[in-house]
């Protein structure tokens, strides 16, 4: 009897399972305006309509590191959170920001790059440099941009597929880092992608000798870089449209037979994005000439020829800018040429002329090859105090060395750094100083062994902050300016950034009234010189000024300022590729004492991830660790 009641109750929940309508998820998926498609291989994401099968959007992103990012096909579900879907999203797990997270599966969503604070200038650095790589915990990121097309047109009940295609598309990669697609503008996806449908015209999958002439007259003119091939990829899709933007026609990438034409006159634009080297010739060697003539390093015929005469005068100016001498004319090293000649121009304009006074010195320099980056020391010991971080590729001053130390200066910082992380050269410098014909003005290039001995930046890192920080290469009004901090009120303070960015170190703390020297502008920050140091502050707080040399009022003491940092703790495993155990560092830097090793598979709690070092902790003992060395756990589950 007990056999036959329970028999009927089962019967009877079947029968009720049965009667509730099925939620049909493929039905629902083929109702979307969109599906999308994550190939893991190429970190590409590309969106179709359902309606028309075409490709309505397509971007780059970074999917998760060691197939942290689940394959299948998936339908995203309702949102979880109130966070989801809209402008800021909260990781309770990590911290941290993303912008329009949408959510795929479980943990897994679509969302922006990382952002440490919710406002747009806070941007993670890391972020941006890992896009399009396999990074992530498992989520997709991608630029803000795509992931609120997402989170506001791909409703909850899209198809979403992820899966490896295996073959690898550096082409369109290349093309999708530089810029995402989208239809909204009214290009096509085959317009994009640059395949050409006329006869004469040169696209996207073009090949023979016309697209060789093509590239070798694009890279005459500065704008081509890659391999002279004669097929038509990426690389000659974007210097044509590079070129395409400085004649002012339409930016498709498609050489038209009106490109052509505007392409190979003689008042066709250059730009500087080819190095030149010995043998090269055409418009961009005539443009190095002229602006290398203004600087009176170079006297010869402006042929278009990069010849002995020509690459001797760009060995003076790496001289005088800290760099390698060895006559090659990097883009950066042109666009400084380009802007010392024009800053020279517009300062003698009105002098009648300017003389050349050179000064030559030998100093010996170093550039640091530790991937890992080292510690300045106050003395030679792993042990010693720390005074700064040297990074890979960073560019030191030798001073003395002491057994297997050396002390160096980087800017106002000396200390001692190991050789074996520091590779040495002799170094020719050059101080360029210009006079105008009545003696009332100067202008000097370059320092001085005594200056950087003293503490003088390269004028080559100089320059290149101004570039990265967005500085204009014909902007030379106002060549001696000020600025006054503005923050409307006594009680707020400005901080002086290391970079142009809120996530970089803070300097100084400035009161509002301190009075500054601008050195270069950009469109948010300028960089700025304040009691001898050299940083960035941010221009909607500055009101800007001019005077003479010695404007500036003399600067009140202000007090210190202590900054307490907030950790985010992680949790983490041992994960280390190349060997059983991972080293524990006493301090964030390769030279820095071992103090032993942990097995793969411990688990250790991360205060604080920076720089490729993580800060962590075990049973009650703190120590440092390679980031790559460990994998993150989100809640207690691998990510």
């Amino acid at each position: 009897m007990r056999i036959r009641k329970i028999t009927m109750m089962l019967l009877a929940l079947v029968l009720l399972i049965a009667s509730v309508p099925a939620f049909d998820l493929p039905a629902l998926a083929a109702k979307m305006p969109y599906r999308i498609y994550v190939d893991l291989t190429n970190q590409i994401v590309t969106i179709y309509s359902n309606e028309t099968d075409e490709v309505v959007r397509q971007m780059l992103c970074s999917s998760g590191a060691k197939d942290a990012t689940p394959t299948g096909t998936f339908t995203m579900p309702a949102k979880e959170r109130d966070e989801e879907r809209t402008e800021w999203f909260h990781f309770n797990a990590f911290g941290g920001y993303a912008r329009y997270a949408s959510r795929i599966h479980w943990d897994v969503m679509f969302h922006s790059l990382l952002y440490n604070k919710p406002k747009m200038t806070a941007l993670d650095k890391q972020s941006v440099l890992d896009y399009g790589k396999a990074v992530s915990h498992g989520c997709i990121r991608m630029r803000w941009q795509d992931a609120e097309f997402i989170a506001k047109k791909c409703l909850p009940g899209t198809k979403v597929k992820i899966y490896k295609s295996g073959e690898v598309d550096n082409d369109l990669r290349t093309l999708l880092f530089q810029a995402s697609y989208t239809n909204e503008n009214g290009q096509s996806y085959k317009e994009y992608l640059g395949i050409p449908d006329q006869p004469g015209v040169m696209g996207r999958y073009s090949e023979g000798e016309d697209v060789r002439d093509l590239q070798m007259r694009l890279r005459d003119l500065g704008l081509y870089t890659e391999e002279i091939s004669g097929v038509y990829q990426v690389p000659t899709v974007t210097a044509v449209r590079q070129a395409q933007a400085m004649m002012g026609m339409e930016q498709t990438g498609v050489a038209t037979i009106e490109f052509q034409k505007a392409l190979y006159a003689g008042d066709a634009p250059s730009a500087m994005n080819v190095t030149i080297t010995e043998g090269m010739s055409g418009p961009l060697v005539r443009s190095l000439q002229e602006n290398l003539a203004a600087l009176e390093l170079y006297t010869g015929e402006i042929d278009s020829i990069y010849d002995v005469d020509v690459i001797e005068a760009v060995k003076v100016f790496q001289g005088a800018y800290g760099c390698t001498v060895d006559g090659v004319a990097t883009p950066t090293l042109q666009k400084a040429i380009y802007y010392e000649a024009g800053r020279l121009r517009k300062m003698f304009e009105s002098e009648g002329g300017y003389s050349l006074e050179k000064v030559d010195e030998e100093i010996y320099m170093g550039t640091i090859n530790c991937e890992l980056g080292v510690r300045l020391r106050e003395e030679a010991s792993t042990t010693s105090d720390k005074k700064g971080l040297l990074r890979l590729g960073d560019v030191v001053v030798a001073i003395e060395r002491v057994g297997d130390w050396s002390r160096v200066q980087k800017g106002k910082n000396s200390g001692y750094v190991m050789n074996k992380y520091v590779d040495f050269y002799p170094q020719t410098i050059s101080s360029l100083k210009y006079v105008s014909q009545s003696g009332s003005s100067e202008y000097t290039i370059g320092y001085t062994a005594q200056d950087y001995l003293s503490g003088a930046d390269r004028p080559a890192d100089i320059f290149l902050d101004y570039l990265t920080s967005g500085g204009s290469l014909d902007s030379y009004n106002n060549l001696v300016e000020y600025a006054t901090v503005s923050t409307d009120s006594d009680d707020v303070t400005l901080n002086l950034r290391e970079a142009p960015n809120t996530d970089s170190d803070i300097l100084d703390v400035l009161k509002n009234g301190a009075q500054v020297r601008v050195l270069t502008h950009s469109e948010e920050w300028s960089q700025v010189s304040y009691d001898g140091a050299t940083g960035y502050l941010l221009n909607r707080y500055l009101e800007f000024w001019t005077g003479g040399e010695d404007a500036l009022q003399e600067k009140e003491e202000d007090e210190p300022v202590i900054v307490e940092e907030v950790d985010q703790i992680e949790r983490a495993v041992v994960d280390c590729d190349s060997a059983k155990k991972a080293a524990v560092y006493a301090e964030d830097s390769a030279d820095a004492k071992v103090l032993g090793g942990l097995a793969n598979g411990t688990k250790v709690d991360v205060l604080q991830t920076h720089d490729g070092w993580s800060r962590i902790s075990l049973q009650g003992h703190e120590g440092y660790m390679r980031e790559q060395d460990l994998k993150f756990l989100v809640e207690g589950v691998e990510a």
